[in-house]
């Protein structure tokens, strides 16, 4: 056996709370995932990450992917492909400068994976402003949609005490 033929498998994982989907907690690469969670516990230099490990006990890990190292990083970059993205800071893909350009796998073999992972292609300007606005649960106000806020507050505020007055 030579070693052309040993292939090394790299995890994608992800660190996340009960309930949280993949667009939410933390996504990483590594070679050993449960080392490498244990180093994210011990000192995180993500501070997102470090608040949440310190802050809630039901934090757990769960290995997404195991694959080449190009895979790897190709999927985190899939599931991450912007900065801010759930308690990442950065945006995912970055493979060490040692690994890059040394791909065996072909680009679209490597799309069709992350395309099933993610249950979506590549997305476009509306698909990312889509994406932005459901992690963030909430849109974007304008003047009258505010006034119409403030309201249906005075109005759910006016009967509240009318309630409490009344009985």
């Amino acid at each position: 056996m030579d070693s052309e033929s040993i292939v090394e498998y790299y995890s994608v994982y992800h660190i996340k709370r009960e309930g949280m989907d993949r667009t939410e907690g933390y996504i990483g690469v590594s070679k050993q995932p449960k080392r490498r969670f244990q180093q994210h516990r011990n000192n995180s230099d993500n501070p997102h990450l470090n608040r949440a490990l310190c802050k809630y006990s039901d934090i757990t890990m769960d290995i997404i992917l195991e694959c080449t190292k190009n895979q790897a990083y190709f999927v985190e970059g899939v599931l991450r492909s912007e900065q801010g993205i759930g308690w990442n800071l950065n945006k995912g893909g970055d493979c060490p400068p040692s690994a890059k350009g040394k791909t065996k796998e072909t680009h679209q073999s490597v799309a069709n994976m992350a395309e099933k992972l993610t249950g979506r292609t590549k997305l476009n300007d509306s698909g990312r402003a889509k994406q932005a606005q459901s992690l963030t649960g909430r849109t974007k106000h304008n003047d009258s949609g505010r006034a119409k806020q403030a309201q249906s507050l005075k109005e759910y505020w006016r009967k509240k005490r009318e309630n409490k007055d009344g009985n």
